[in-house]
């Protein structure tokens, strides 16, 4: 049995436990969020129907597509479905409350810098980026944003990062700047890099296996894997594996030996896992930074059957790697 037929066989046996636990008692109401519950989905509707009642009718609410827009915005419901499905019973209709207030407020802070948007001075320390799912753009189509694709699975986003929300910039504002994308990337990365700071930690997975953690509450923990070359512990001589399965944390594991081969099998579960539960969902992506480059290393899922198909260059390091 070769390498990449172990892989499969090993992981889909740990796949077997994430799709029985998450396929129980799946919901109909908002199919985009699976991991509610039938009744935490009928609650969670009821709640932000509640919300968006009392500010009239100018709120229209799809839950089929997961969006709540009016003539000037649109708000996605799938991150607040995933922090409603984490909290206690308790909290959860004032979750809904506080994240739609905070959306709102910021709005304003939002117009009078959009109002004052000449001023680059005045918008420069609020700039950032952030990564998101690549679905993302179906969301909010790729006309109204700034982005980049840097990593597989996800795409890159110029945003201003403001008091208690994030918010896009479109590309018409960056045009009285007068300044390159790149430039403006660079800007945003160095602003939320330097403003949060992450914790940076070794987990043991299993007794084979341990994977680095960058992780934080904030909202821009994954973009500081445009830092990645600067932490030598978290690269190995054979490049690393990489995951960001949610906003608030990337998973990364040195490649040094054939271990790879366990950590792979491990990773593509915990990925899946760490995916559909959230918050912030990114991707399950696995991918291998090598020689300054982020790579995909594609796998598909089958009625737990793992098919991993790994470029050809990949393979040729597997080769190479000794016990």
């Amino acid at each position: 049995m070769n390498i990449l037929t172990l892989i499969g066989v090993i992981a889909a046996l740990a796949l077997v436990y994430f799709f029985v636990t998450n396929n129980s008692s799946r919901n109909t109401v908002v199919p985009w969020a699976p991991f509610l519950t039938s009744e935490e989905a009928h609650n969670f509707t009821s709640d932000v129907e509640s919300y968006f009642s009392k500010l009239g009718p100018k709120y229209i609410i799809d839950f089929d597509q997961g969006v709540v827009s009016n003539e000037s915005t649109s708000y996605g419901l799938e991150n607040i479905a995933q922090i409603y499905h984490q909290a206690s019973e308790s909290e959860k209709k004032s979750v809904v409350h506080d994240f739609f207030n905070s959306l709102r407020n910021d709005e304003k802070l939002g117009k009078q810098i959009e109002d004052n948007i000449d001023n680059f001075e005045l918008v420069k320390p609020y700039l950032g980026v952030r990564i998101y799912p690549s679905e993302y753009l179906d969301q909010i189509g790729d006309s109204n944003v700034v982005i980049r694709h840097d990593f597989p699975g996800s795409v890159s986003v110029l945003v201003l990062d403001l008091p208690t929300t994030v918010s896009s910039i479109k590309p018409e504002l960056t045009k009285k700047w007068n300044l390159k994308t790149d430039e403006l990337f660079r800007i945003g990365i160095d602003n939320v890099t330097t403003k949060y700071q992450p914790e940076i930690s070794l987990e043991i997975i299993t007794d084979k296996v341990s994977v680095w953690l960058i992780s934080s509450e904030n909202l821009f923990t994954t973009t500081h894997l445009f830092h990645l070359h600067n932490h030598a512990e978290l690269i190995g001589e054979y490049g690393s594996l990489v995951l960001i399965p949610h906003r608030h944390t990337v998973l990364i594991y040195p490649i040094d030996n054939l271990k790879v081969v366990e950590a792979i099998k491990i990773l593509i579960p915990l990925g899946q896992n760490m995916y559909s539960e959230g918050p912030g969902s990114i991707s399950a992506s696995i991918m291998w930074y090598h020689a300054g480059a982020f790579i995909n290393l594609p796998y598909s899922v089958s009625n737990t059957k793992v098919n991993f198909t790994p470029p050809q260059e990949f393979n040729d390091v597997l080769n190479q790697i000794k016990e």
